[in-house]
């Protein structure tokens, strides 16, 4: 697996002291396969996060949303989600295409959510 921290991430746990707590949070949370609760975890879900991480080193993160189900893990290192046009920038989908190895998920366990209005 890569590296989880940067050099940079790795500095400052040293000079915070907080390295054996990251490597324990990767111990606890990363793995190199999805379990199976893991994916029916992620099948059960209505949203999801997609961030990556450009050749430069740039962050881009980005809702994904639709019905249960829409994002499929169908083998244990596979996700499937599907490719909305959005706003025309396939900045995730070209970050794939040019081999990122720095890509991270995210999904909520949530039962309601209130629209914040102006």
């Amino acid at each position: 697996m890569v590296d989880f921290y940067t050099p940079a991430q790795r500095r400052l746990q040293d000079e915070f002291k907080t390295r054996r707590l990251a490597d324990l949070l990767i111990q606890a949370i990363v793995t190199p396969e999805l379990s199976p609760q893991q994916t029916e975890f992620i099948h059960e879900r209505n949203m999801s996060f997609l961030s990556t991480v450009d050749e430069d080193g740039f962050p881009s993160s980005s809702y994904k949303g639709g019905s249960p189900g829409f994002v499929r893990a169908p083998l244990p290192r596979v996700l499937v989600f599907p490719a909305y046009d959005g706003n025309g920038r396939r900045a995730h989908h070209r970050r794939g295409l040019r081999g990122s190895r720095r890509a991270r998920g995210a999904w909520l366990r949530a039962r309601h959510f209130k629209r914040i209005q102006k």
